[in-house]
């Protein structure tokens, strides 16, 4: 036989060396161990004081966003005789194209 044929030989057998084991199967027992794990942590409690202090913050931080919207839209309201952004841009840099004359 030729190394070819031996290697395919071997990869056939390390295949079909699982074709007739057994599924593996956990202890009977370890579901309900499980289970009970689970029962003895129970659920995390949080107390009512931390929930107060969280929706507390919450508030305060919503209160904080709207003053800030607030700030943000009067600092944009125009100023009479004010320059803006656009007024800038409207204005051409270069008033004639001509370079050599």
């Amino acid at each position: 036989m030729s190394d070819n044929e031996n290697q395919e030989k071997w990869i056939e057998d390390v295949l079909g060396s699982m074709n007739k084991s057994e599924r593996a199967r956990p202890k009977p027992d370890l579901f309900t161990k499980i289970e009970q794990q689970l029962d003895k942590e129970g659920a995390i409690a949080v107390p009512i004081l931390w929930r107060r202090v969280a929706a507390a913050a919450a508030v305060l931080l919503l209160m904080l966003n709207g003053l800030a919207i607030q700030q943000f839209s009067q600092s944009n309201e125009l100023v009479p005789g004010e320059v803006t952004l656009e007024d800038t841009y409207q204005q051409s840099l270069i008033s004639d194209y001509k370079i050599y004359d």
